[in-house]
């Protein structure tokens, strides 16, 4: 994510490149990128708790609450935005508040190896473009 938010920044500077502000704009973006992976976690932790590989992370084994994981990842999310609009400019927080609006409020499609050698077997989740019909964990069908 920040490899492509370096380079879409390169590539829209017209009169070279401004260290400050590409710094202030990969801050930003990480912290949103955060956001959207913490609020993934939150989505995922009843199918990583079916899962050997997963069942053991901090939310699906109950070390950290859903409602802590919610609110730390509203939390730095709303941050980035916000530092975003201070640090950048209004348009790259509104792109980010809307990716985040986007990416948290969709469901997820992923696939998980189980080793190799072995098929891909693919979640999906409610309001997913994945296909319920086709969908499986690990552990067997959903």
């Amino acid at each position: 994510m920040l490899i492509t938010a370096a380079a879409g920044f390169y590539l829209g500077s017209r009169a070279g490149v401004d260290l400050r502000l590409l710094v202030h704009t990969l801050l930003g973006t990480a912290l949103v990128a955060a956001g959207t992976n913490a609020f993934n976690q939150l989505r995922e932790r009843d199918v990583d708790a079916r899962m050997r590989r997963t069942r053991g992370r901090p939310l699906p084994s109950g070390r950290l609450s859903p409602r802590a994981a919610g609110a730390f990842a509203g939390v730095i999310s709303m941050t980035g935005v916000a530092y975003l609009a201070v640090a950048v400019n209004l348009l790259t927080a509104g792109l980010a508040a809307v990716t985040l609006s986007g990416s948290s409020s969709s469901g997820s499609c992923r696939t998980s190896w189980r080793s190799p050698g072995s098929t891909a077997r693919t979640t999906a989740r409610a309001g997913s473009p994945c296909s319920p019909s086709r969908t499986r964990t690990d552990d067997g069908p959903a």
